[in-house]
């Protein structure tokens, strides 16, 4: 007669081969689930996983099926809010921007009827540069706004920079003078053009123009400059002489909230936002940013990117 222990290795072995003959459907139909989630979750939940049959394995589904369609409501409504958020952050800073960039100018024009003496005259060049300043600070919050609404936030347009760089330097032109800085610029005779966002990018050079003018010595000079590089690359200068930077301090300036020594800090209400922008508009729009200290002293900051054919 068999041993015991044959027969009930026999009896084990053959309930383990019944047992994995009935359970391959089920585990090929769980890995099929298992696949289909993680491609509905790579899709943002844009479609179902698909129930089949009706057992366990259908009710995950179906579960899974009702969570996907919750997330994708919630997602869309958060979407919503973002994109009314932007739309209210750029139609605001609109509305903000023209009055602010009116009031500089008649501030302007009060200071220079004024004698070069008068404490008025100053005080009226203090108010340009808070004025500008916090003209700045809308102009970053809408461009922040679009920074972070990724790809769908930026556009690709033709950008004409010639024409862009007059409009910077005709925007900072009067906060120079307010400061006793003198501003110029040069642009090439022909024109010249890149793809990207026109916004995003005149708020990039601007940030760099502007910190040149804020930081300059009275009776400085700032100088904002378009050139081509070749015959598919751009470059764009802001070349100011004012106190430059330590090593360390030109390593570390792009970094958000870094604002550098004293010799080049507006005061404790600076957020240090406005080049930290700027590297991220050079980021989005695939463009090279360089700082660099001239043999002369101040700071050089380069813009580089690819022509528009």
């Amino acid at each position: 007669a068999p041993s015991p222990w044959w027969v009930g290795a026999v009896v084990a072995a053959g309930v383990l081969v019944a047992v994995l003959v009935a359970s391959g459907p089920v585990v090929r139909r769980i890995r099929r689930l298992e696949a289909r989630v993680r491609r509905t979750a790579e899709e943002q939940y844009g479609g179902g996983v698909g129930a089949e049959g009706d057992d366990e394995i259908a009710d995950l589904a179906r579960a899974f099926d009702g969570a996907a369609a919750e997330v994708r409501r919630r997602l869309a409504d958060v979407e919503q809010r973002e994109e009314t958020l932007r739309s209210y952050v750029a139609n605001t800073t609109h509305d903000i921007m023209t009055p602010l960039t009116v009031l500089a100018g008649h501030l302007d024009a009060l200071r220079r009827r004024l004698p070069a003496d008068s404490e008025a005259r100053a005080t009226l060049a203090e108010a340009v540069s808070e004025v500008d300043y916090t003209t700045s600070l809308v102009a970053n919050l809408a461009t922040a706004a679009k920074l972070e609404a990724g790809e769908r936030g930026v556009a690709h347009h033709r950008v004409d920079l010639v024409a862009m760089i007059d409009r910077v330097a005709a925007r900072y032109r009067a906060v120079a003078r307010a400061r006793g800085i003198d501003l110029n610029h040069a642009v090439p005779g022909e024109g010249l053009a890149m793809i990207g966002d026109v916004t995003l990018m005149e708020q990039a050079v601007s940030n760099v123009v502007q910190n040149a003018v804020r930081y300059a010595r009275p009776g400085g000079h700032v100088a904002l400059l378009l050139r081509t590089d070749g015959p598919e690359h751009f470059e764009i200068r802001v070349v100011d002489d004012g106190p430059g930077l330590s090593d360390d301090d030109l390593a570390r300036l792009t970094r958000r909230g870094f604002r550098g020594s004293a010799a080049r800090t507006r005061g404790a209400s600076g957020s240090g936002l406005g080049l930290d922008i700027t590297r991220g508009v050079c980021g989005r729009l695939g463009l090279e940013l360089r700082f660099e200290r001239p043999e002369h002293g101040g700071l050089t900051v380069t813009f580089r990117g690819e022509r528009a054919t």
